[in-house]
């Protein structure tokens, strides 16, 4: 019996439909460029080529990636929801060590002239540190200074004693808060346990768009140097 055009039409679009659920994604030639554009896990695992990595949380190919990799849904969006649920933890707990170190970074003591105090404002508000500022050195780039002759690295909130009045980037309070808590999320992701800080500087993008490498611990948070780091956020520097 000779099939009807409507009829071979309703195949065809039927056979079309069954091909495209049954062969898996195909990727191009640059499999890289291609997984990392894909953003669901029933992409990642339809994709005859990609898979879910539960190292870095995201879609990579399977010949360029020797780590552990999803291979179902199931386990891609298990592994995503774990994922989300360590962030959240994470973040709070350096929410936590960022309070108990706050008064330190920011502040110091008054019965101690060098201790803490990585702000330019709080740092030549105590008497002692006025004669510092001769020896001061400003990186305009990072908005960041550091005084030689007591060792100590500020993140320039103020005019810095007339030195500063001119440089294009000045810190907040809030925005060294959130690097300081950008570098304990670091700190706490490095080590075992998420815990405890592991000690140690890691980069840090400040708000305008450059890198710095902030040292952190368990009890304080300053920046390592003066200079821009090349590292990526997140990475020990």
């Amino acid at each position: 019996m000779r099939l009807t055009a409507a009829l071979l039409a309703t195949l065809t679009l039927l056979w079309t439909v069954f091909l495209a659920q049954a062969v898996p994604l195909t990727v191009s030639r640059n499999d890289a460029e291609t997984c990392v554009s894909l953003t669901d896990c029933d992409s990642y695992v339809r994709a005859s080529r990609c898979e879910f990595s539960l190292d870095t949380q995201s879609c990579e190919a399977k010949e360029a990636h020797a780590g552990r990799l999803a291979t179902s849904v199931t386990q891609c969006k298990k592994a995503t929801a774990i994922h989300a649920a360590r962030e959240w933890s994470v973040a709070a707990k350096a929410d936590v060590v960022w309070t108990q170190i706050k008064a330190h970074t920011l502040d110091g003591r008054p019965d101690k002239a060098d201790s803490g105090r990585h702000l330019t404002s709080t740092w030549f508000d105590h008497a002692d540190n006025k004669g510092t500022s001769a020896h001061m050195i400003i990186n305009a780039a990072t908005g960041l200074a550091h005084v030689p002759v007591k060792k100590k690295t500020l993140w320039i909130d103020s005019d810095a004693e007339g030195k500063a009045t001119h440089i294009a980037h000045k810190y907040t309070r809030n925005q060294v808060a959130n690097i300081c808590k950008a570098a304990l999320v670091a700190g706490l992701n490095t080590g075992k346990s998420t815990e405890s800080v592991t000690s140690g500087s890691y980069a840090v993008q400040t708000p305008w768009g450059n890198h710095i490498c902030v040292t952190v611990s368990n009890v304080q948070c300053y920046p390592a140097t003066t200079d821009a780091t090349a590292a990526a956020p997140g990475e020990k520097c």
